[in-house]
């Protein structure tokens, strides 16, 4: 097994962190990890190798919803 390079990137908030990596994701060939994103005010997870995205939130509570603290 070959070893990979692990890179995190921190900042505050709204500052551009996941607009970045979007533009080096772009660059770069053979890129995975996850982002959660954010399209039209709804969160999703944006599996970056797969180029899938997946809603993290819902709109409507119901009996499969599950709430985790303030989220």
């Amino acid at each position: 097994m070959s070893q990979k390079d692990i890179y995190i990137l921190t900042g505050e908030i709204n500052s551009g962190k996941t607009s970045l990596l979007r533009e080096v994701i772009n660059k770069i060939e053979k890129c995975s990890g996850i982002l959660q994103v954010k399209v039209n005010d709804e969160r999703y997870l944006h599996n970056i190798s797969k180029k899938r995205y997946s809603k993290l939130e819902v709109n409507k509570k119901n009996n499969q919803s599950i709430n985790i603290g303030k989220f």
